[in-house]
């Protein structure tokens, strides 16, 4: 039978630790705005990165940084953040990131087009922090976690936390070398061994509850399918980006495990 270790949380506190285990990037040319919206999100535990173009910005998303949302102003000098959404949901392995706007446009032409863009969110200069922060910690809540809720997952698997942990770094490795067997075989347009070898490791992943790595294999999986191999190769990029964050996210869990269990410092007095 599974006991609880000293890490065990419920549902709801651990949705909200991987919440704030995950990255918000902030897109603005403007040094202040980026800097409100940092200090008023890193302020309530969230971990924020900040980039000065949306040029730059879409360079850093096609790269393995795990990107959780992105925060965007839409009047930018090299390219606007309307243009950087067009592109980003163009992209198989970034189409379903969660955008939030915040700019001072508020054309009812500007907003329909965000709207068809499939935008999370619009939020219109001056920042109103506390609205930021609402719709920043309802848009994360919305989307799959790295890892589904962790008492949940032990108690299925009758499991102790550092072993589970482990196995998710065991996972992380294999999924690693996966990205490099798909790429072998969507170059080959081999689709047999294709569906064989993404199957093996989208069970691993929901075996484990690696919620947002196996809905990437299942889009892999799909594409797959319908013998579209191009947008199957285009999709490892999103597969290293969630490698990354596991890697991240069980990091992060053995850190404050060590916490719990660390001895008090010493007061300093003698005997």
């Amino acid at each position: 039978m599974h006991v609880p270790g000293p890490y065990a949380a419920t549902d709801d506190t651990d949705r909200k630790r991987q919440n704030t285990m995950e990255k918000i990037l902030i897109v603005d040319d403007d040094i202040l705005s980026r800097q409100l919206i940092v200090r008023s999100l890193e302020k309530v535990g969230y971990v924020t990165s900040t980039i000065d173009s949306a040029s730059a910005a879409l360079t850093l998303l096609h790269s393995d940084e795990p990107i959780a949302l992105l925060i965007t102003d839409i009047m930018m000098p090299d390219m606007d953040g309307l243009t950087l959404l067009s592109h980003i949901r163009q992209a198989p392995s970034l189409m379903h990131l969660p955008v939030l706007i915040c700019t001072t446009l508020n054309s009812r032409e500007t907003i329909i087009r965000a709207g068809h863009l499939h935008v999370a969110g619009y939020l219109l200069k001056p920042i109103d922090v506390t609205r930021l922060r609402k719709k920043v910690r309802e848009i994360l809540q919305a989307l799959p976690q790295p890892l589904a809720p962790l008492s949940q997952t032990l108690q299925r698997l009758d499991l102790d936390e550092t072993t589970y942990l482990t196995l998710v770094d065991e996972l992380a490795n294999k999924l690693t070398i996966g990205i490099d067997e798909i790429t072998e075989l969507t170059g080959q347009k081999d689709q047999t061994r294709l569906l064989a070898a993404t199957s093996a490791l989208y069970g691993a992943a929901k075996s484990l509850g690696a919620e947002r790595a196996g809905n990437v294999l299942e889009r892999i999986l799909h594409a797959s399918e319908k013998l579209d191999f191009t947008a199957a190769q285009a999709l490892t990029a999103a597969l290293r980006r969630e490698i990354a964050q596991l890697q991240y996210t069980t990091a992060h869990i053995r850190a404050q495990q060590a916490s719990l269990v660390a001895p008090p410092p010493a007061d300093g007095h003698t005997a």
